[in-house]
């Protein structure tokens, strides 16, 4: 059909007709025939795969090797937002999102393992309900992609030049070279060694200026959301028209 990226999971013969495509994602076997089709069907057709490991771990059983937080999230939120989060029961796991959480991790590993490296890209499928702050939820994915077993090169691969080439952009964005924007970051850490190292941020560099990573979250810390009831409009999809 013409299409050159897809997003959140494999599909093809994978996806059964007599089931939802979740009860079919569920039960998917990585190593299955179906899922090796669909995956030399996107590897031939020179389509990217941006598969969203993460997104489904938040509704289940959040796997403390990647969802414990490595900074403040709620602490970003202002005072009347943490009260609201405060006052809300526990969030109930989803036993069938915790099961697509592993399966998706058994999907990317079997969609590099066949070649298709170069097609992965990032991305997170993850908008902030007050728990998590959705910058941060990028490195949880870089993290899932590794534990998935894809080499930390190739993760940061798919953060960057990869996403770039997908959006065909790749001829100012996605890598370090001269003739290119210089929006970059610089860290604390070989993430080649821990891919968690991309967490220590030292310097965030965009379109050449120079600024101090800790100096842009502090700045917002208690910030972000509304101050108040009357502050909630501006900060939903149901904002208030225009009179």
């Amino acid at each position: 059909m013409g299409i050159d990226r897809v997003e959140h999971f494999l599909s093809g013969d994978a996806i059964v007709p007599d089931r939802s495509a979740y009860a079919s994602l569920e039960h998917l076997s990585p190593d299955s025939p179906q899922v090796d089709a669909i995956v030399q069907l996107y590897i031939e057709h020179n389509v990217f795969f941006d598969a969203t490991l993460t997104a489904y771990g938040y509704y289940g059983d959040r796997d403390p090797e990647v969802y414990t937080y490595f900074d403040d999230g709620p602490g970003y939120f202002t005072p009347y937002v943490r009260e609201i989060l405060a006052s809300r029961d526990p969030r109930p796991a989803n036993s069938q999102f915790e099961r697509i959480y592993w399966v998706k991790r058994g999907t990317i590993r079997a969609f590099y393992d066949a070649g298709g490296g170069h097609l992965i890209t990032l991305g997170t499928d993850h908008p902030s309900w007050g728990e998590y702050i959705s910058g941060f939820a990028v490195h949880r994915e870089l993290h899932a992609m590794a534990l998935a077993g894809i080499p930390p090169a190739a993760v940061l691969k798919a953060a960057t030049i990869n996403g770039a080439r997908a959006l065909n952009v790749s001829g100012y964005l996605g890598t370090v070279e001269p003739g290119k924007f210089a929006d970059l970051v610089i860290m604390n850490g070989n993430p080649l060694e821990d891919i968690r190292n991309t967490r220590n941020v030292r310097i965030v560099m965009k379109a050449g200026v120079v600024y101090d990573s800790r100096e842009l979250l502090d700045a917002v810390k208690g910030k972000i959301g509304p101050n108040g009831p009357d502050e909630v409009s501006m900060w939903t999809s149901e904002r208030r028209k225009p009179k």
